[in-house]
């Protein structure tokens, strides 16, 4: 079993020496650590993932519902006296991505 574990550490460490029980457990847990952090960085990209899918339907349902009601410019209307998403700040790429 030591042996198993020298070698797990080996892949790790590239130090071919033969480790102590204490070595073996101190790599054993900061490889641990390490792993438990890698999995909680990919859970928060993955929720801030999430919170920007949700804010960029949300944005285009409102695009939707300001066109609706005339508060916003359609596609193709120039010269009216309403707002067009470029002057919310909104280019017309996101627009398209968050209407889609």
């Amino acid at each position: 079993m030591k042996e198993l574990l020298s070698g797990f550490l080996f892949l790790f460490t590239g130090e071919d020496k033969e480790y102590s029980w204490k070595e073996i457990i101190i790599g054993l847990t900061v490889i641990t650590a390490f792993v438990l952090l890698v999995w909680q960085s990919i859970n928060v990209v993955n929720e801030a993932s999430e919170i920007k899918f949700r804010a960029e339907r949300r944005a285009g349902e409102l695009i939707k519902e300001g066109q609706e009601r005339g508060d916003l410019r359609k596609n193709g209307q120039r010269g009216s006296s309403f707002s067009g998403v470029e002057e919310l700040g909104i280019t017309r790429k996101q627009s398209s991505t968050f209407y889609g």
